[in-house]
C-alpha cells in the first residue's frame, strides 16, 4: 500500500486543489471584470466517483535529492485534509493521501505558484452569526474515512479504495475567557445548542474591489467536549472539541470558498 502526508502551508493559489480533493467537487466563477477575481466553492460529494474509488483519482509525484527517478502515486484519493490556524503563525495544513499505484518514473520540472501564504492575523470568527475574537486557535479535520480494499485478482496492490464509514468534520481549538460575559458558550455545551460557525481569512486584494479569500462554512456546528479547568494564577482557557452535523436546510455539512486569480481548476 502506498500512504502518506503532504504538509503545506495554505496559499490562496493552490488551495482549492486540495479542497477539490477532499469533498470531489469544485464550482468556479468569475466574479470581477477582466477574470481578474474567481470564486472556487467546494462541498462535499454526494456520490462515488465509481467502483474501485470513492473521489476523482489523483496523480502525485515525489522526487528526492539523489534519486535516480522520481516516486508517481496514481489513483490517489485524498483521505483526510486538516486545517490549522494558531495565533502568531502562517496558517498550516496536512493532506493525508492513499494511493492505488505506485511506480517509478522521469522526473518532471514543476511550475511554482507566486504569492504569499494565509497567515493568522488575516483569520476572523463568526459563531451563531456574531464576531468571536477570543478563539487563540482552530484546527479543521475533514475526514472522507477510507480504506483499501484488497481483492483475490492477482495484484499486490489494493483493487479499491472505498469508505468504511461516514464522512465527518471534527473542530477543535482553544479559546480565551479574559471576562466571565463570555462563558455563556458553555451553556452551549450542556444543552446541545447548534450554531452557525464562519471562518474567513483574507488576505491582499486580487483586483475588482475582491480580495484574496479562504472561507470555512459550517451551517451547523456542536460542542462534543467543553473540559472545564482552573490551573492556578494564570489565564483561563478551553480546549473544546466540536464537530459539524449534516444541515438538512443547505443540504451540506460544510461549505469551502476560495476567491484567487485563478480561472478553474
Amino acid at each position: 500500500t502506498a500512504q502518506g502526508d503532504v504538509v503545506f502551508r495554505p496559499h490562496p493559489e493552490i488551495m482549492p486543489v486540495f479542497l477539490y480533493g477532499v469533498t470531489g467537487t469544485i464550482s468556479s466563477t468569475t466574479i470581477g471584470s477582466g477574470y481578474a477575481a474567481n470564486r472556487h466553492i467546494s462541498m462535499p460529494i454526494a456520490t462515488q466517483w465509481d467502483n474501485d474509488l470513492t473521489l476523482p483519482p489523483w496523480t502525485i509525484e515525489v522526487f528526492k535529492d539523489g534519486s535516480i527517478n522520481a516516486h508517481q502515486f496514481t489513483d490517489a484519493q485524498l483521505n483526510r485534509l486538516t486545517l490549522e490556524i494558531a495565533g502568531g503563525q502562517l496558517l498550516r495544513s496536512t493532506a493525508n493521501y492513499m494511493a492505488r499505484v505506485s511506480s517509478l518514473k522521469a522526473v518532471t520540472t514543476p511550475t511554482y505558484r507566486a504569492g504569499a501564504e494565509f497567515t493568522w492575523n488575516q483569520a476572523s470568527v463568526s459563531l451563531g452569526g456574531a464576531a468571536w475574537p477570543n478563539f487563540e486557535s482552530l484546527t479543521f479535520t475533514f475526514d472522507n474515512a477510507l480504506e483499501f480494499v484488497g481483492l483475490l485478482d492477482g495484484n499486490q496492490m489494493p483493487k479499491r479504495i472505498l469508505r468504511s464509514g461516514h464522512r465527518t468534520l471534527r473542530i477543535t481549538g482553544t479559546i480565551d475567557i479574559p471576562v466571565n460575559s463570555i462563558t455563556g458558550l458553555f451553556p452551549d455545551f450542556r444543552a446541545g445548542t447548534e450554531r452557525t460557525l464562519v471562518v474567513t481569512v483574507e488576505a491582499g486584494a486580487v483586483g475588482s474591489g475582491y480580495n484574496l479569500q479562504l472561507q470555512v462554512d459550517v451551517p451547523t456546528f456542536r460542542y462534543s467536549a467543553w473540559p472545564v479547568a482552573v490551573g492556578g494564577p494564570g489565564r483561563v482557557t478551553v480546549g473544546f472539541d466540536g464537530k459539524a452535523v449534516y444541515n438538512t436546510g443547505s443540504s451540506a455539512l460544510y461549505m469551502l470558498t476560495v476567491i484567487n486569480s485563478r480561472v478553474a481548476f
